[in-house]
């Protein structure tokens, strides 16, 4: 995954300091990660642009596999994918949910 690199992020922050004031702040400033809460805005500055975005219900339980029992209580209104194993699920205004999907050919912990 490609980011938006440190010049873009500096210029988010410059640009929105109410994030100073958040838990994830130092996700955003020093990890340079997605967390739950996370805007779109900040995850297009932190990954760029998803390879695919989906509304449909369907494909967003096909890309969380057997974790969308979990997390499909959450208002999900939109999944973001980012190959080749990250999916991103949005309420109205954040992240959350972030999947992380294993290949069936992976080897077991």
């Amino acid at each position: 995954m490609g980011g938006g690199g440190r010049g873009a992020r500096v210029k988010y922050l410059r640009e929105h300091p109410e994030l100073e004031q958040t838990t994830r702040y130092s996700e955003f400033r020093f990890w340079w990660q997605v967390t739950n809460g996370s805007t779109p805005d900040e995850v297009r500055v932190l990954l760029e642009e998803p390879g695919e975005q989906t509304i449909d219900p369907v494909q967003m339980a096909a890309l969380a596999g057997p974790q969308w029992n979990e997390i499909q209580t959450k208002t999900i209104k939109e999944a973001w994918f980012y190959p080749p194993a990250w999916v991103l699920y949005f309420d109205d205004t954040s992240v959350v949910a972030i999947v992380h999907k294993v290949s069936s050919m992976a080897p077991s912990p």
